[in-house]
């Protein structure tokens, strides 16, 4: 396959990248696209946290205009996975649009990250280590990484792994210097934006999504998918 890959056609061949992607994200990411683009929002993508590349491919490819990207991840699995990762690079993507950041993220800035890409982020994905600090941490370059109206999703929110959700849920109730919030949650990612375009989203994914509502850290958040084995109690229906 070339890498002039469309998004169908990497649907079609994900299963051959390691990774994990609950299956009804890949459908959640191209309203999120939809919406974004709606809003007139472009820009790079980010990834803290990319493993073999599996959701970056995915970012990257829903936007359709062959964005920048920068690829962030410590490989401390083996030099194999940074290997795996270049190789679906070029089967789906473009290296010479790519570039791979080796590095724990507590090391880098988010001016590390925009000094490597040429606009601000469209997409950043959090999904590095899931440990409380390094959620903060991550969300705070985060939002200073993405454009306005630009999309954080954050991996592994209300997971077993409670790591991201003490972060999450730290970063958004202890944070004097906060930029995004959340607006949608479901398939295991929780989705954020910047606040002046927060309510907008909300607005968007609670008429594609009306049958769950609740409130994460203070702001409404519409669910997404009502059967998603990662919902807990607190969600109500939106009509009640």
């Amino acid at each position: 396959m070339s890498s002039a890959s469309t998004y169908e056609d990497y649907l079609r061949h994900s299963d051959e990248v390691a990774g994990w992607v609950e299956p009804g994200f890949f459908k959640t990411l191209l309203q999120v696209e939809d919406m974004v683009r709606a809003h007139g929002v472009t820009g790079s993508v980010a990834e803290i946290g990319v493993h073999c590349g599996k959701f970056l491919l995915a970012m990257a490819l829903a936007s359709g205009d062959r964005p920048a990207v920068v690829a962030v991840d410590n490989f401390e699995n083996g030099p194999e996975i940074r290997a795996s990762l270049e190789r679906h690079v070029a089967r789906f993507y473009d290296p010479d649009r790519v570039t791979i950041v080796e590095s724990d993220s507590m090391q880098l800035s988010s001016a590390d990250l925009l000094a490597k890409l040429p606009s601000r982020a469209k997409y950043f994905s959090v999904d590095g280590y899931h440990r409380a600090e390094f959620v903060i941490n991550d969300l705070m370059v985060a939002q200073d990484v993405i454009c306005d109206g630009g999309v954080v999703i954050v991996d592994d929110y209300l997971s077993p792994l409670v790591g991201v959700t003490e972060g999450v849920t730290r970063f958004l109730l202890q944070n004097a210097h906060q930029k995004i919030a959340p607006f949608a949650y479901g398939e295991n990612k929780l989705l954020m934006t910047t606040i002046i375009k927060r309510r907008a989203y909300f607005n968007h994914f609670r008429k594609l999504h009306p049958k769950l509502v609740s409130k994460i850290g203070g702001y409404l958040c519409a669910g997404i998918n009502p059967d998603d084995k990662w919902f807990k109690t607190g969600w109500t229906s939106s009509a009640s």
